[in-house]
């Protein structure tokens, strides 16, 4: 049985790897629309973050290897709790 860190890093790994997936597709077909690499700060407004060099770190990496960052760390997590 699994618990709460590890299916928040199984989900957050999944939610990576498909965005990876769907750019990867849009610029095999030369989508201009899904070629276009997705940032936190497009998804949210960051500009008060910004005043910070790791948050702006942060707005500034692309989604999918933030969300495959975030799955790792939540496996491991949940890896030493089950423990």
């Amino acid at each position: 049985m699994t618990n709460k860190p590890i299916l928040v890093g199984l989900i957050s790994l999944l939610a990576g790897f498909l965005i990876w997936g769907y750019q990867a597709l849009g610029k095999l077909m030369e989508k201009e629309a899904a070629s276009e690499t997705l940032y936190l700060s497009h998804l949210m407004d960051t500009t008060s973050f910004e005043s910070s060099a790791y948050f702006a770190f942060l707005a500034t990496t692309p989604l999918y290897l933030l969300l495959v960052g975030i799955g790792v760390l939540f496996l491991i997590i949940g890896a030493v709790i089950q423990k």
